[in-house]
C-alpha cells in the first residue's frame, strides 16, 4: 500500500502563507479572545436559537409550507447549537447532535 499526501489548498492555507498577515499563533489568540467575550452571552443565544428552532418545528407539522428553505433554516439552527463545547456547554453540543440525528436523518 502507497501513502501518498495531498496537499490542500484554500482561502487560509493562502493567506496563512501570505507575509504581513497575522500568524497562526495570532488568530488563535484573537479566536480565544473572541470566545471568552462571547461566554456570557451563550445562554442566552442558546435560548433564542431553541425557540426559532421550536417555531421551525411547530411550522414543519402544521403546514404545508413548510419547505426546504424552511429545513434549512432548522438544520443550520440545529448545527450552531451544536458549538457548545466551544463555549464550555460539552452536554449542549451532545443534546444538539443527538436532535441533528433524529430529526434530520430519517
Amino acid at each position: 500500500m502507497q501513502v501518498q499526501k495531498v496537499k490542500v489548498e484554500n482561502a487560509f492555507s493562502r493567506k496563512v502563507r501570505q507575509r504581513g498577515g497575522r500568524t497562526k499563533i495570532e488568530a488563535i489568540q484573537r479566536a480565544d479572545a473572541t470566545v471568552e467575550k462571547t461566554k456570557p452571552k451563550y445562554h442566552d443565544w442558546v435560548a433564542e436559537y431553541i425557540m426559532q428552532l421550536d417555531a421551525l418545528f411547530t411550522k414543519a407539522k402544521s403546514s404545508q409550507d413548510f419547505d426546504m428553505r424552511s429545513f434549512d433554516a432548522a438544520y443550520l439552527k440545529a448545527a450552531h447549537i451544536r458549538t457548545g463545547g466551544t463555549f464550555g456547554n460539552e452536554m449542549t453540543t451532545a443534546v444538539a447532535d443527538r436532535l441533528c440525528e433524529s430529526c434530520f436523518t430519517g
